[in-house]
């Protein structure tokens, strides 16, 4: 009997070069091109985002986006901190009050953090090291919404 898979993860790869940024060392980044031009509201929008390797894949994406005619200015992410989880929490519940406090995104843009948290739950859905057990463990004595 074939066993059922209740959930796939989403595959993060490099928008230049094609490599998986979850295979080795984490070392890619998630960009996301922020509207310089705010909504009515007075808020952010973030337009584009994108995966991409650190240094020479990033340069040539940036590249790309300043021939854009719209003016943007970037927020990135380091991939690595979907994966740890105290700052899986912390990004989760960053955007979670940025899109309380009424700060936009396009659908391309939702899919890929949504993608990335997606990936950041089954690498944390997991035993967690001793490091991160003391780690966790530090900040629910020291209040979990203080490092927050």
């Amino acid at each position: 009997m074939k066993q059922k898979t209740l959930f796939t993860q989403p595959l993060i790869q490099c928008e230049v070069c094609g490599k998986n940024l979850l295979t080795t060392s984490y070392s890619g980044n998630f960009v996301l091109l922020v509207n310089k031009q705010k909504t009515e509201k007075g808020m952010n929008y973030y337009h584009i985002g994108y995966y991409c390797c650190k240094k020479n894949c990033d340069r040539i994406l940036r590249a790309e986006v300043l021939k854009l005619p719209d003016v943007y200015i970037d927020v990135w992410e380091d991939i690595s901190r979907f994966t740890e989880p105290v700052e899986l929490l912390r990004i989760i519940l960053k955007w979670m009050q940025r899109f309380r406090d009424g700060e936009r995104m396009s659908e391309d843009a939702y899919r890929k953090l949504d993608d990335l948290i997606s990936v950041g739950f089954f690498e944390v859905a997991r035993d967690l090291t001793k490091e991160e057990e003391e780690l966790l463990k530090f900040h629910l004595e020291s209040g979990l919404f203080d490092f927050l």
